[in-house]
């Protein structure tokens, strides 16, 4: 299932600067009650083509597919994807899971020429997120 938070422009539409700034192009799924994921996609100067969700879970989970993922980033021409999905629970940290899926989206996104710029944890009532990125967690 995707749902789509942005349309694609005719031209891309700002540059994502900022982790902060990422996740507000999520701001929609930060208070959902279930587990969603979402991926910004984005061009080689960080500028959006679009957001969309493609994954909803439950509260403890969303399912991830690479392939999905990938197949619109190539559809789009993507250069550069940011995933961010919530914690509904409001713990900011990364699970296993979490650290174990980003290095498999990234290895596949370096396969493919396409690259994971961060992956953010967004919780209820909190505007900052955790960047995988900032933290260093995307040096696998």
């Amino acid at each position: 299932m995707k749902i789509v938070l942005t349309e694609a422009p005719k031209r891309p539409r700002r540059k994502i600067e900022s982790p902060t700034e990422a996740a507000a192009l999520f701001a929609p799924i930060r208070d959902d009650d279930t587990e969603v994921l979402g991926v910004a996609y984005l061009t080689l100067n960080q500028r959006v083509l679009a957001t969309e969700i493609i994954g909803i879970g439950g509260q403890a989970g969303v399912p991830i597919d690479p392939r999905t993922i990938f197949r619109t980033a190539l559809l789009r021409k993507a250069d550069m994807i940011i995933l961010a999905h919530n914690h509904p629970a409001g713990n900011i940290n990364p699970s296993e899971s979490d650290i174990e899926w980003a290095k498999r989206i990234l290895y596949v996104g370096k396969i493919l020429g396409i690259e994971l710029l961060d992956f953010l944890i967004l919780v209820p009532r909190r505007k900052r997120p955790f960047s995988f990125m900032k933290k260093g967690l995307l040096d696998f």
